[in-house]
Order: C-alpha cells, then sequence, then structure tokens
C-alpha cells in the first residue's frame, strides 16, 4: 500500500511540476523492514528520481531503490537501494545503509556521510564518492572498471573483489575479516592499513601513504598476505613508514618505484623488485631476487632469509648482518659502507647485543661476483 501511495504522490508532482524541481517526502525504511522517522526528501529534476520502490535484481524484486536517470539530492539519511540509469550524478545528503541493490555502470554517486554496505553492490563504471568511512559487510560485490573514493576510513569485513576498479582510501583501512583480492585493481591507502585477515592477488597496484601491519596473531593466518604474478606495492608517504610482518609466511610480491625513501622494513619479506628503489633500514625474510635493480638501504640491513643478486645491485650504507640464509651475489655489484657481519644476533637481558655462530651462507662463485666492504 505504501508503495502504491508513494508512486502517486510521484506521479502527481511530475505532472504538476513538470519544470520545477521535485521535492517529495517518504519514510525511510531501517534494517529492518519498519519505518524510521527520519524523512527523505528527493530534490532535482522532475524525471531524475523516475520513482522510490521496486527494482528488479538478480532475480528478485526489491522494494525501496531510487532510481535516477538525471541528476538529483536525496536528503537526510537513507535506507535502501539505489539505480543510476543514466550518466546523472546522485547525492546522498546524510549516511547511506545499503540494504538493498546499488546498481550502476555510469554515473556518480555521493555520500556526504558514511556508507553501511550490507547487500552486494554492481558498480560496473562510473564513480562512488563517499565524504565519510565506508563498512563493506558483505560478500560478492562487483566492482569492474569503478572509481571509488573514500574520504576517511574503510572497514572490511566482507570479501571485496576490486576487477581492476581503482580504490582510493583517504584514512585508515582495517582488514579484519573475509577475502581483499585486487585481481588488476588499484588501491591507494592514505593511512594505515592493518591486515588481520586474508589478502590475495595476481596483479595489480597497493600503494601505501602510511605504515602497513601483517598480524598473524589474535586467531589470524600466519599467510594472510598473498601477494603473487604482477602484484606489486609502491610507498608515496611523505614521512617515516613502517612496515611489519608478523610472519615470513606472507610478503609483497613485487617492490616498484617509490616517491618515498624514509621506510623502515622492521620486518618484511619481498619477493622480487621491477626498477631501482631506496629505503632507510630493512629486515629482511624470506627469499628475495634483486633481479637486476639496483636496491640502496640508507641505513642498516639484517638479513634472516636468502638473497639472490641475480645482476643487480645492492648498497647498504650502514652496517649488514646476516643471521641466516645465503647471501648468493650470481653476477651481483654488493657495496657495504659499514661493518658487514655473518653471524647471528642476542639481544641480552641487560640491553646488551652480542654476535655467536651462524649457518648463514655467501655464495660468490661467478667472475662478475663484486662485494665490496667499507
Amino acid at each position: 500500500m505504501k508503495e502504491r501511495v508513494l508512486r502517486k504522490m510521484l506521479m502527481a508532482a511530475m505532472v504538476m511540476c513538470m519544470a520545477a524541481p521535485l521535492a517529495l517526502s517518504a519514510a525511510a525504511v531501517s534494517d529492518d523492514g519498519a519505518a524510521s522517522a527520519q524523512p527523505v526528501i528527493v530534490q532535482g529534476a522532475a524525471a531524475g528520481i523516475d520513482h522510490v520502490g521496486e527494482y528488479w535484481y538478480d532475480g528478485t524484486w526489491y522494494s525501496q531503490v531510487y532510481i535516477a536517470s538525471e541528476d538529483a539530492t536525496i536528503s537526510g539519511n537513507t535506507f535502501g537501494g539505489v539505480a543510476i540509469t543514466e550518466d546523472c550524478t546522485v547525492i546522498i545528503d546524510g549516511n547511506f545503509h545499503q540494504t538493498q541493490p546499488l546498481v550502476m555502470s555510469s554515473g556518480h554517486l555521493i555520500v556526504k556521510g558514511d556508507f553501511y554496505n550490507r547487500f552486494p553492490i554492481e558498480v560496473l563504471g562510473g564513480t562512488v564518492t563517499v565524504e565519510g568511512n565506508f563498512f563493506s559487510e558483505v560478500k560478492n560485490s562487483k566492482l569492474d572498471g569503478a572509481v571509488i573514493e573514500i574520504g576517511k576510513d574503510f572497514r572490511q569485513t566482507g570479501d571485496l573483489d576490486l576487477k581492476g576498479a581503482a580504490l582510493t582510501v583517504g584514512g585508515n583501512y582495517y582488514h579484519t575479516a573475509s577475502t581483499l583480492d585486487l585481481n588488476g585493481g588499484t588501491l591507494t591507502i592514505g593511512g594505515d592499513y592493518r591486515l588481520q585477515s586474508i589478502s590475495t592477488g595476481t596483479n595489480g597496484l597497493l600503494e601505501l601513504k602510511g605504515d602497513f601491519y601483517q598480524i598473524a596473531k589474535e586467531n589470524a593466518s600466519s599467510s594472510n598476505f598473498n601477494a603473487y604474478g604482477n602484484h606489486r606495492v609502491t610507498f608515496t608517504g611523505e614521512g617515516i613508514q613502517t612496515v611489519h610482518f608478523d610472519s615470513s609466511n606472507s610478503g609483497f610480491n613485487i617492490l616498484t618505484a617509490s616517491t618515498n625513501t624514509k621506510i623502515d622494513f622492521t620486518n618484511a619479506r619481498i619477493s622480487s623488485l621491477d626498477s631501482a628503489v631506496t629505503v632507510t633500514n630493512f629486515i629482511q625474510c624470506g627469499d628475495m631476487t634483486l633481479n637486476g635493480q639496483k636496491l640502496t638501504i640508507l641505513d642498516n640491513m639484517i638479513q634472516q632469509g636468502n638473497i639472490y643478486g641475480d645482476g643487480g645491485t645492492l648498497l647498504v650504507k650502514g652496517n649488514y648482518t646476516q643471521v641466516s640464509g645465503t647471501l648468493d651475489l650470481n653476477n651481483a655489484d654488493v657495496t657495504i659502507d659499514g661493518d658487514y657481519r655473518l653471524q647471528s644476533i642476542q639481544n641480552n637481558d641487560n640491553g646488551s647485543t652480542s654476535y655467536s655462530t651462524t649457518y648463514g651462507v655467501l655464495k660468490m662463485n661467478d667472475a662478475n661476483d663484486h662485494l665490496t666492504i667499507g
């Protein structure tokens, strides 16, 4: 009954105000289906919102979807869904509790408040801008080719597959449950990335402007950051950026060119380089190949895994301590301005540091292997 009355009100308003803006009051629908006291005012061209009501999606009719073919503004906190059928702009002037379909292949959806994603998204093009926080709580969202801009924090507890989309988060990214797959997309994080769930990808670009923490404690998997293929990471912050992996079972695949050199890898596995990179400190774990590129460490380096020179260049301006693993030059140039120790490190109870024997190996079998110390 409410939907039939709502359609009649819309049709009457369109007839009476063919050229005038549409102002329509309707009760918002809460998560449990009950009407809330918060009014929803639709403002825009008379044809901007075709109707608010039934929308057919994926074999089901949904009853509270704002269907827009021209520019329109929805005032107040909004419950339900949005379908943008033409290349137009729809503004939600409040929080958006998305409990029904969000479907668009072009156009621009702007949410002035927070976005609560509680129903799968199908954004195959266009742009979604959220000025507040984004709460990703459901699985099976489709973001093929879309541009998603989040002004504040992104909190993920549902599966997310970027599928070539560009996702930009102005604040922190809290990944506490479910799976994130870049899948050829780009994820740019202006704040910190705290990973406590699963992040995978065969390709794509992760751009970090803040710190990165892989958390393997608190029931999180030790291999929850699983990057491979052409999955790359770049650092573009302005201050010191700290990178820490709780486990060597997780790590970055390809470290690519970065604009920031003030990066502290306090415990990190980097599989490969695809360009020259400079960082401040590097505590290395896992396997890494220089892949013909130059890696510069401005301060100290500690090797805990295997490093393969593979025709590249390694320059350490501070001290280099190889506590374990193999350093296989394999036609590489390695220059250490400070001290080189092939020893394990022991931190004593009194705060002092001592060195002992190690099973680490320095391997120089080729005529083009060069190691310069001091």
